[in-house]
């Protein structure tokens, strides 16, 4: 088939728009809409005319002065230059493609290294200017960005000789179905601008995903081969996807092209696909002519005035913010969701090629193995890296909690969302597996949460938690902070997934004496897997089962439970290598030490222990 030219959306947010006016009369502007939603633009090019004219040196590049008059990217100099922060204000810009463009015809061939360049210069021009630009890889981040008065900044990298060298597994799905299909399960948008027309309709007719058109205009209007003919539109409307007008005068119209010709343009997507199918991708900096009324990106409230001016029954301000932004976010949102619609969370992951145990090492959970494991309830760990760059923790936290409820939600048969003690013996009874959201790091609370933000000092952030009926997790904090916080706690604590000092001296594992606490508090300390906290050298089952003896020697059969870690580790022990092997852990634990590990005895280790637990945090927070 016909290759693809692709458009690889490398995406960091949450959602906030202003109110918004139901109605307005008829003489107010359509610019007004700018103001309620952001105003998405699918494509500029100013990072190639930094590669061009300053190699990607951007130290002494004046963003934030007007460059119309600039010796070198004025537009007297420069005929593809349009863009600078103050005319993207004045424009209203309120998100905005900076692609990533590598000429098809680079005598070097290396186009991963010099798409690479491209993301790097866009990166550093965003970290140049951090209160004026806001890094964006969501469809929320973008309305974060606008609530923050910062333009949002997605990256797009075009054409798909940019990732023919490395990013193997798209190259392996050469054929077009099978490239638009990985694309949809990466949560890549497909991107269609400037493909033939063949590749447009059969990518649309595979597609799961809504795809875009970031910078192409109506054939039906100018005939240009590169221009969107009206059999795709109506695709466009069956996908659920969007045409984003290019300005760029070549596609536009022929002789003295203004701004009247690309309101014909959006008016005839409009018509044809629907008012939910048609946004904004200028091409500035990436065209060297562009329409009378809209020279530079200070222009985009004049072409929204003139659409309501000339059309007030179609072009509505609900309608304006539609074009603006709305459609747009509504397709990323799609994209987003599509992506956990493809994970095959049902079948088992082993051998699959991203999942997989050859390529993940620390993948080691599907639903297969999980009920050959007869695991019964499980935190699903919202987990974010200390080391995250933007340091949006509380943003990225309630993402990674959303996609555990999403895929919670994707398997209603055999995943049970649970919140109580209870609802744990419920999914049990519904033979479900109860499934439970834990947030790993105190940085994963400190920039929004302000309760217990102000309750700063380790007692009170206790005792909050205590009130709030929180568990405390002691999982990974130092062994003062294990034993001052069980002091204050009036609930039992757990640790999710620590192992025992006296076995293997990491400096994670929780010593004796905290463990004398813990069967003092009531609490739990639930057994990891990961070798480096089990052991040394070749790390066996039998290894974990010498942690959770000592725990059970020294706290009690009543305080041990397993917090395996499972997907967050590289490493486990032999004879437990994934979800599968908790049956034959309880075995063996069973025939080492039949006296103590009886049947009543296993089943606290399982889940009882952790039940009682569970409930005393209930009762606790009614005691405040």
């Amino acid at each position: 088939m016909a290759n693809l030219q692709l458009i690889v959306l490398l995406m960091c947010g949450l959602s906030s728009s202003r109110a918004l006016p139901i109605t307005t009369s008829d003489d107010t502007p359509g610019s007004l809409a700018l103001d309620n939603f952001p105003l998405v633009d699918g494509h500029n090019d100013l990072p190639y005319n930094l590669y061009l004219i300053l190699q990607n040196k951007i130290a002494n590049f004046s963003f934030d002065g007007n460059l119309s008059g600039d010796p070198l990217f004025g537009s007297s100099v420069c005929k593809s230059c349009f863009t600078d922060l103050p005319r993207i204000k004045q424009g209203k810009l309120g998100a905005q493609f900076w692609v990533a463009y590598v000429a098809c015809n680079s005598e070097e061939k290396n186009f991963v290294r010099r798409t690479s360049e491209q993301i790097d210069v866009i990166k550093r021009m965003i970290d140049k200017y951090p209160d004026d630009l806001q890094y964006t890889t969501s469809a929320d981040g973008m309305l974060d960005a606008f609530k923050n008065k910062k333009l949002a900044s997605l990256i797009g990298v075009e054409g798909g000789h940019s990732i023919e060298n490395q990013l193997s597994v798209l190259r392996l799905y050469y054929e077009l179905g099978k490239v638009v299909l990985e694309m949809n399960r990466l949560g890549m948008m497909v991107d269609l601008s400037h493909v033939s027309h063949n590749v447009m309709s059969e990518a649309i007719d595979v597609s799961k995903a809504p795809v875009i058109f970031s910078h192409s205009s109506a054939f039906a209007i100018h005939a240009h081969h590169r221009n969107v003919r009206d059999d795709v539109l109506a695709k466009v409307t069956v996908n659920g996807g969007i045409v984003m007008v290019n300005f760029y005068s070549a596609f536009i119209g022929d002789g003295n092209v203004t701004i009247e010709n690309v309101v014909d343009h959006i008016n005839h997507i409009a018509e044809v696909a629907g008012v939910d199918y048609v946004g904004i991708g200028s091409d500035y900096d990436g065209v060297s002519s562009v329409p009378k009324g809209l020279e530079d990106v200070s222009k985009y409230p004049d072409l929204f005035d003139l659409l309501k001016k000339s059309n007030p029954e179609r072009w509505t301000i609900a309608n304006l913010e539609k074009l603006a932004g709305r459609n747009f976010h509504r397709v990323f949102k799609k994209v987003e969701e599509n992506k956990i619609a493809n994970f095959s969370f049902e079948k088992n992951l082993k051998e699959d090629p991203l999942f997989g145990s050859s390529v993940c090492s620390s993948c080691h959970t599907d639903l297969p193995r999980i009920k050959q494991g007869k695991l019964g309830a499980q935190f699903w760990v919202a987990y974010v890296s200390c080391g995250s760059e933007e340091k949006h923790f509380v943003r990225e936290t309630l993402e990674q909690i959303d996609v555990i409820k999403r895929v919670v939600d994707k398997y209603p048969d055999d995943l049970e969302y649970v919140t109580s003690a209870d609802g744990i013996l419920d999914a049990f009874k519904n033979k479900k597996l109860a499934s439970l959201i834990g947030v790993e790091g105190g940085h994963s609370i400190e920039n929004q949460l302000s309760v217990l933000r102000l309750y700063y000092e380790l007692g009170k952030v206790v005792l909050e938690m205590n009130r709030l009926g929180m568990m405390v997790d002691l999982s990974h904090v130092s062994h003062n902070v294990m034993s001052e916080a069980i002091d204050v706690s009036k609930a039992p604590v757990i640790f999710s997934h620590s192992s025992a000092f006296a076995v293997y001296g990491h400096h994670r594992n929780v010593r004796d004496d905290v463990l004398v606490k813990v069967k003092a508090n009531g609490g739990v300390v639930m057994v990891n897997f990961y070798n480096v906290f089990v052991g040394s050298g070749i790390v066996t089952i039998r290894d974990v089962v010498n942690h959770i003896n000592h725990i059970a020697d020294t706290a009690g059969v009543d305080h041990v439970g397993i917090g395996s870690d499972y997907d967050g580790i590289k490493s486990v022990p032999k004879g437990l290598e994934d979800v599968s092997k908790y049956p034959d852990l309880f075995d063996l634990l069973k025939e080492v030490s039949p006296e103590r590990w009886t049947i009543a005895n296993l089943e606290k280790l399982a889940g009882r222990n952790f039940y009682r637990v569970f409930k005393k945090v209930e009762e606790v927070k009614q005691q405040f």
